[in-house]
């Protein structure tokens, strides 16, 4: 095409190819040829342009786990192929229970500075690299059930106590500004982390309820009576921050309800003679995994919030210990013991019914499931000869691999 013909009035595209040469260096090297002919006139003519598209490749989240290797328990780190296994830390006393930050940049762990007479735990963070450890807080504690941080990584919450526990919260930002909170036995974030909602026993005597507060400041917004309570298990805030659902025994056992986080209307989803507990948002803010006992044993079923449909998941004939909805919202990690209370894994489609535990997707002697960012791979750790090894298989069970080595204890991964 001449020079002095290339004004785009004179000209009508005809068609364009594009020619792929080689994936090299982060990117595609290829042509692009244009192919016009004039509006007026015949011959169509053409223009190769060389190209140079780069691919932006995100390197795999790493895996943050504790080992013995070493001597005591410290943390490391290790690709999800298990190579290049780093130490992070390095401490006479046991560092434990890494957990990472939700934009990944930092890992916070604990470090158990005495059992006994009582135990003494203290809180740090550290970046991704294991450099600029920095205390948080030291505090004794008969257990440390459970933390976590917010969703915008300012706060550390954890709940810890004896046979009431407390629940408290750090504010990173402003490591003077902690507070403790009386009895508190679930929590869980806004997905914005501007609020929380807690599962709160008011006293022994008292009855027990769900309690959203402000996290700037701890004020309390609304509070309503459900007289129940579980460790872990009574309430979930939905993804898109609009609903939170929660357990209730008001009408009698343990149903299903959800509240409105915007107007705090309550509406009950299931009515049931047997319990049905432990609400778990899918990720599109739509569905609901929940543990019911209609069946005489623990199944799983989903409700969709919207319409109330429910469909029972599994069918396994086992008693559904525990389960893990993977990212993307479409499968779930189920953990099984069996009748002599050893650990399996089977992975599921949320979207089938009725399903049993198909062999090639049941991970024996497998427990504490951790899905891949991606929802492609599952983590979990395996007690064998008295040691914890751990292990990745893929979403459909294949590729089975073994990450740590084996005499040694590895476990508290996190991905």
């Amino acid at each position: 095409m001449r020079h002095e013909e290339q004004h785009w009035w004179r000209w009508r595209l005809t068609a364009v190819s594009i020619g792929v040469a080689v994936l090299l260096l982060g990117g595609i090297i290829g042509s692009l040829t244009l192919h016009a002919q004039p509006w007026i006139g015949q011959g169509e003519q053409s223009m190769t342009v060389n190209i140079f598209l780069p691919l932006i490749m995100t390197p795999p989240q790493p895996i943050t786990f504790v080992s013995t290797q070493d001597g005591n328990a410290e943390i490391y780190r290790m690709k999800p192929n298990g190579a290049n296994q780093m130490r992070l830390t390095d401490e006479a006393k046991a560092d434990v229970w890494p957990l990472w930050s939700n934009d990944y940049a930092q890992i916070a762990f604990i470090r158990i500075n005495q059992i006994s007479p009582y135990r003494l735990f203290s809180f740090y963070t550290m970046q991704a690299d294991g450099s600029g450890q920095r205390l948080i807080l030291s505090i004794g504690m008969p257990s440390l059930w459970h933390y976590a941080w917010s969703p915008d990584n300012r706060w550390l919450i954890y709940l810890g106590g004896k046979f009431y526990p407390d629940m408290g919260i750090i504010d990173l930002n402003n490591l003077t500004d902690s507070h403790r909170i009386a009895n508190v036995w679930d929590v869980d974030w806004k997905p914005d982390g501007a609020q929380m909602a807690v599962n709160q026993s008011w006293g022994p005597i008292n009855p027990a309820g769900v309690v959203i507060f402000e996290t700037e400041g701890l004020t309390r917004t609304f509070s309503i009576t459900t007289n129940y309570t579980a460790l872990g298990n009574a309430l979930d805030w939905s993804p898109d921050g609009t609903k939170i659902a929660y357990i209730s025994s008001t009408d009698g056992n343990p149903e299903l309800y959800l509240l409105d986080a915007i107007s705090y209307t309550q509406t009950r989803l299931t009515d049931t003679p047997q319990d049905d507990i432990h609400p778990v948002w899918l990720s599109d803010s739509v569905h609901l995994l929940f543990i019911s006992l209609r069946d005489g044993n623990r199944e799983i079923y989903k409700i969709n919030v919207a319409n109330s449909l429910q469909t029972r998941l599994t069918n396994t004939g086992l008693s559904a210990a525990n389960f893990v909805p993977a990212p993307n919202g479409l499968y779930m990690a189920v953990q099984y013991y069996n009748t002599e209370d050893a650990p399996f894994l089977c992975i599921m489609d949320v979207n089938e019914a009725e399903q049993p535990c198909s062999a090639e997707k049941t991970i024996q002697d497998a427990e504490e499931p951790i899905w891949s960012p991606d929802s492609s791979q599952v983590l979990f750790t395996s007690l064998q000869d008295s040691q914890h090894i751990i292990y990745i298989v893929n979403r459909d069970g294949s590729g089975l691999r073994r990450l740590t080595d084996e005499g040694v204890d590895n476990f508290d991964p996190d991905w």
